[in-house]
């Protein structure tokens, strides 16, 4: 059978891949969230235990251990999907694609890009704000001077860079946790 219609729109990338070249600064972190089921890459994360021990004099040094929302110490937005092993899901079996990472796994955090894939929910412009739920880290975002959605934390110097959607859809979003907001 021959190809029968044509998208409009090419997919541009993968949620939590890197878009754009400039800055960046990352983090590994293990997680542990509550609720498993919110770690998923793309999600914003906070640190949940800081593992104070050295690697240089720690007998037993500890990594740190991140989780989906919270309302801790900017973690960085969990990244890179193609690095982690995939065990597919319940409902697709062993080779379904998925996003979402076990508890235990060593991950990468992004605290600092100039471009960053993500999927946001609703509506979204060039310039908007970057928000994330503190209860699963889901991201959202709100126009410069608008108030900030319910429930959220505005993510360091965060805001969309490329692209903007009268529906839910990717996007590319910048940021820097030394930044304050």
């Amino acid at each position: 059978m021959f190809q029968q219609t044509v998208n409009n729109n090419i997919g541009f990338g993968v949620v939590g891949e890197l878009f754009l070249e400039g800055p960046l600064r990352a983090q590994p972190g293990v997680l542990n969230t509550t609720t498993a089921a919110n770690n998923i890459v793309g999600r914003a994360f906070t640190v949940r235990d800081d593992a104070t021990a050295s690697f240089d004099t720690a007998a037993d040094p500890q990594p740190m251990e991140m989780q989906a929302g919270g309302a801790g110490v900017f973690a960085g937005i969990l990244a890179n999907p193609k690095v982690y092993a995939s065990f597919g899901t319940v409902a697709g079996g062993t080779l379904a694609p998925t996003l979402l990472l076990p508890n235990t796994t060593i991950a990468e955090f992004v605290q600092e890009t100039a471009g960053l894939i993500v999927q946001l929910p609703a509506a979204f412009a060039v310039g908007d704000y970057l928000y994330f739920l503190t209860a699963d880290g889901s991201l959202l975002t709100a126009a410069p001077g608008a108030a900030a959605p319910a429930n959220s934390t505005r993510v360091p110097g965060g805001r969309v860079v490329r692209y903007e959607s009268a529906a839910a859809g990717l996007a590319v979003v910048s940021f820097n946790s030394n930044v304050t907001t």
